[in-house]
């Protein structure tokens, strides 16, 4: 190439910066249907005196507060126009002119339909509105409710006939749709063509299409023309055009760019633009929004500043006090920018170093804009950077987590390619080989997660969770400067350290989970401050107070470490994950976080919140922060770096008042002058109030508070909500707070009323009540002596009766139960004789053998079983001992009278107490007696009765008595034998026992009788369960 394309290349490209560099470094907001616009077509706007924004939309009238959009009508709004008092006027396709209460928000039609509509609506300062439709200019004076029309020439543009503006000298202006300029005689109430066909000055006959335009403080009228822009010097009539090509203006409005300078903001059909006067040229913007659009109207907020523009896609919103950040994008990915530093071989301090997780470092200069990338020299796309420092030869270091093994051959002292740190000498912009190789004794992996260089020129490198390491690069050594207990006490539970700090005193800090460690080197030792845990980060302030950030959000500590103060989400920290703190030269404390980037003033005790909404490029600011010499902050992103104007904060303070928006009783709209003190009825008591700061921020970035005087007395923190819902409130006076929180925040929103009572509610039906009750009590009270007078007596005649009563129910109970007793004694006495016949008959079976000595053992026995029997029976209970050892006696004579054929066995548990367990005498006799006589004596061969004693429980005795003889279905077969009979009969007087037992004591003790079977099913004996409360 040659010299001369080289040349002429180089004057492009800075023909093109210099064109690029024409427009507003500005960032616009998109508004549309999706955000609740009614229409994507916007032809109009205005903002009345309290701060709410009117916009005309091809579906309706929007009332818009920045958050919700309140439409009016259903009409195509193609004009809009406020007067002093408040009322809207807007001009429609169905109706030239319309009026809308500003309290109540009713329309009604001051002039009717016309063909084509009416435009461009307009209200000069006597109050007179102003409207075009497709054939005239119409004035509507409120004053006399008439309408004057003033007709122009017909042409063939058949839309409207022009827009307005007003002068310093009160006249207006009408700037015809090709039909001329004209002002207005107001004493002769007709328009005088200043620019046009019909002038009469011949010089002036100049022919525009005349669009929108505005008059500045110099009354030089500027209109947006097709050619351009027109200037129109109201004084002396001389008219200079500046040519836009390609496309004509639709729209003008003076305003300011990002630095101050005067600019016009211009719209056309091709979208929006500046027009910069001196340099009289025209700069358009590209891609605002990603369709072709129709800029229709600009509009200019007086108050707060901010440019709203109305087109065919929406609205777009500039707000120059959110323009204080500016961005800076990297070519390749979304990587973040960890650590940021200010070159100190610069001498003009505008270069600075970034280091690029997995792309290495860029350059970039602050006046000139110019980024310059170096890539890692190896492992780039494994190097994680996380730190960057620069030694006293300016040399930088780059710390990273290297996402692999060691592969330079671990071990091999003579491989200098160090992995996880990097060197790089910013004069020569080469990257340098380590001067030290044992790295591979530092980490099992080269994760180098933080380091500094301290005043002594020592290196600290750290890895969070393994090791802390100090290295001389003089002398190529380690330096041990602590025991090991003092290292292992760090790492500790599985500490992590999360950074190390030398403050300007040159003590190292570490900032770790489990607290504060401060290195105490005469000692060899670090000590532990009481400084809470999961802290991340550590920084000083200019008064040598250090400022700590973690989990639990901000920490102030004196130079010896101890807490001044802490500060939490209680106190307006949005998040509590705080990654980053810088301290400025103003005493500010900057904090980077997951969501949002915070500044807290100490003086006022405020935080203020940065996000998206602002200009960063993500929320997420926990990477790299870094002042620079000119007041400025870098933020360190995804995908680039912020640089923040701090100087320009207290320039974009505007104070906004906390205005009310809507008022809804019972769940429906009030309107009304909620200003005065509105009176609701008793039963309209649920109210919910929206309210707006007005400041038309995105809505998370308003922070409120509110509470209901008469309701409560303590502010409630909403935080994003505009809304307070209050329902069931009492009747009475009321007053609604409302405000905005923060260092913008105005005054705030009162508003006055008043519940009134029900009729019940009121003093006299109060007064009348009391009256009637008070008569009523005394009419009772009357009443209730001669009441009590007879009751008393008819009390006293109820207790003799009662006490009567009881005196024979005692007798009845004394009388049942000594028949209780005396029948239980008679079953006794039946008891007995019955055993001992049974017995007799016995001795008589020995006699009538002839068995003589057999007969004086049974007689021995017997005397022994009698004396038992007779002790047993003068008892209600006896012991168990004595009951068994007379089961024994009885079980024994039987089984002499017929040998070989009963067996007996008595089992008993270890855990009872024979001798104090008490049951009812000669209650198991009759049982064992009936599996003898009617389960073994039928069978041939005899058996065995088995008698078990359990315990269950402490207050339960379990007896189980088994036979194996022929079974109760068998023994039933042996009608004939007396025997049967005779037996049956101790069962049954054991039974009634057994019940008056149960009545008398109030026990449950109960019988079970199973019949047993063999494996064939075959009657195999039977078994009795007594269950006996002890």
């Amino acid at each position: 190439m040659s010299r001369h394309a080289i040349q002429l290349l180089a004057l492009l490209l800075i023909a093109c910066n210099i064109g690029f560099a024409q427009l507003p470094n500005i960032s616009f907001d998109h508004i549309t249907d999706r955000d609740g616009l009614p229409s994507r077509t916007v032809e109009c706007a205005l903002e009345d005196t309290s701060g709410f924004m009117w916009f005309g939309t091809r579906k309706s009238l929007s009332r818009y507060d920045g958050y919700t959009f309140q439409r009016v009508g259903n009409k195509w709004v193609h004009g809009l126009a406020m007067d002093r008092a408040g009322t809207v006027y807007y001009s429609s396709g169905s109706e030239r002119l319309v009026r809308v209460d500003a309290l109540s928000r009713k329309e009604r039609s001051i002039a009717g339909p016309a063909e084509g509509g009416a435009f461009n609506t307009f209200v000069d300062s006597f109050g007179n509105v102003w409207f075009s439709d497709r054939d005239n200019i119409n004035r509507y004076d409120p004053a006399n409710g008439k309408t004057y029309v003033y007709r122009m020439k017909k042409t063939t543009y058949i839309y409207h006939k022009g827009s307005f503006a007003e002068d310093s000298h009160r006249n207006v202006w009408v700037l015809g749709m090709e039909v001329g300029l004209f002002q207005f005689d107001r004493k002769a109430n007709r328009l005088v063509c200043k620019i046009g066909l019909d002038c009469p000055i011949k010089n002036e006959k100049y022919q525009f299409q005349m669009h929108r335009g505005f008059i500045d403080k110099q009354d030089k009228l500027w209109v947006a023309i097709g050619q351009g822009i027109l200037k129109y010097d109201i004084k002396t009539g001389q008219i200079k055009i500046y040519k836009r090509p390609n496309f004509s203006l639709l729209t003008v409005c003076e305003g300011t760019d990002e630095e101050g300078k005067r600019i016009f903001w211009v719209g056309s059909e091709s979208g929006l633009g500046v027009f910069r006067p001196e340099t009289e040229q025209f700069h358009f913007f590209k891609n605002l929004i990603p369709q072709q659009y129709t800029v229709y109207n600009i509009v200019l907020s007086p108050r707060s500043g901010i440019l709203w523009v109305c087109t065919s896609e929406g609205l777009l919103k500039y707000n120059p006090h959110n323009q204080f950040i500016k961005t800076n994008h990297i070519a390749a990915g979304q990587q973040p920018v960890n650590a940021i530093l200010n070159d100190k071989s610069d001498p003009t301090g505008q270069t600075f170093w970034m280091a690029v997780a997995y792309q290495g470092l860029y350059k970039w200069n602050l006046a000139t804009n110019q980024i310059t990338h170096y890539k890692f020299p190896q492992y780039s796309e494994l190097s994680e950077a996380k730190w960057l420092i620069q030694d006293k030869n300016n040399i930088l270091w780059v710390g990273c987590n290297q996402w692999q093994s060691w592969q330079d051959g671990k071990g091999d002292a003579s491989d200098n390619r160090f992995e996880g740190i990097f060197r790089f000498d910013p004069v020569a912009e080469k990257y340098l080989p380590m001067p030290f190789t044992l790295h591979h004794a530092f980490f099992s992996v080269p994760f180098y997660s933080l380091g500094i260089i301290d005043s002594k020129e020592r290196f600290w490198l750290i890895n969070h969770y393994e090791s802390i390491h100090v290295f001389d690069p003089k002398n190529n050594r380690e330096i041990n400067l602590w025991s090991k207990e003092a290292h292992a006490e760090i790492f500790a539970n599985g500490n992590w350290v999360m950074d190390v700090f030398e403050d300007s005193r040159s003590h190292i800090w570490l900032t770790t989970y489990q607290g504060i460690f401060h290195f105490d080197e005469p000692t060899r030792t670090f000590r532990k401050t009481k400084t809470g845990t999961g802290l991340l980060k550590m920084t000083e302030g200019p008064d040598g107070n250090l400022w700590v950030v973690g989990w639990a959000g901000l920490i102030k500590l004196n130079k010896e470490g101890e807490i001044l103060k802490t500060w939490s989400d209680k106190d307006g920290l949005y998040d509590l994950e705080c990654h980053r703190v810088f301290v400025d030269i103003h005493n500010r404390v900057w904090i980077g976080t997951f969501d949002g980037l915070h500044l807290f003033d100490e003086k006022s005790n405020t935080f203020r919140r940065f996000t998206v909404n602002d200009g960063l490029l993500s929320n997420n600011t926990m990477m790299g922060l870094c002042p620079t010499g000119d007041d400025k902050l870098l933020v360190g992103n995804v995908g680039g770096w912020n640089v923040l104007d701090m100087a320009a904060l207290d320039r974009s303070q505007v104070a906004y008042n906390t205005h009310l928006t809507n008022v809804r009783v019972n769940n429906k709209d009030r309107m009304a002058n909620w200003s005065k003190h509105v009176s609701l009825g008793p039963h309209e008591n649920a109210v919910s109030f929206n309210f707006s700061a007005l400041n038309y921020r995105k809505p998370n970035d308003n922070h409120y508070a509110y509470y209901l005087e008469g309701f409560e007395k303590n502010w409630i923190d909403a935080g994003q909500d505009h809304q307070a819902f209050y329902t069931n409130l009492a009747a009475g006076d009321y007053v609604f707070h409302a405000r905005s929180a923060g260092v913008n925040a105005g005054q705030e929103l009162q508003v006055p009323f008043v519940i009134k009572p029900a009729f019940y509610e009121t003093r006299w039906f109060r007064l009348l009540m009391l009256l009637t009750v008070l008569g009523l009590v005394g009419y009772i009270y009357q009443n209730q002596l001669s009441y009590q007078t007879i009751k008393a007596k008819l009390e006293l005649e109820e207790l003799t009766l009662l006490q009567k009563e009881a005196k024979y129910n005692e007798e009845v109970a004394a009388y049942q139960l000594k028949l209780s007793e005396t029948e239980m004694a008679s079953l006794r006495s039946q008891m007995n004789p019955h055993f001992i016949f049974n017995c007799l008959n016995s001795i008589q079976f020995f006699t009538a053998q002839n068995d003589a000595e057999k007969a004086s053992d049974y007689l021995t026995k017997f005397s022994r079983l009698i004396r038992l029997v007779l002790e047993n029976s003068k008892s209600e209970q006896v012991s168990l001992e004595n009951e068994l050892e007379t089961l024994r006696l009885y079980i024994e004579m039987e089984a002499m009278r017929f040998p070989g054929k009963l067996h007996y066995k008595i089992q008993m548990d270890e855990g009872i107490d024979a001798g104090l367990t008490q049951i009812p005498p000669l209650l198991l006799q009759p049982f064992v007696e009936n599996a003898i006589w009617h389960g073994l004596m039928q069978k041939e061969a005899g058996g065995t009765v088995r008698i078990a004693l359990t315990q269950p429980g402490p207050d339960l005795l379990r007896v189980e008595i088994t036979d194996d003889g022929i079974g109760r279905q068998k023994a039933s077969d042996y009608k004939s034998k007396s025997a049967t009979k005779s037996k049956s009969y101790g069962i049954k007087i054991t039974a009634d026992r057994i019940e008056l037992i149960n009545q008398l004591f109030q026990v449950q003790t109960s019988v079970q009788i199973m019949d047993l079977t063999d494996q064939q099913g075959l009657p195999a004996g039977t078994k009795v369960v007594l269950s006996i409360p002890v």
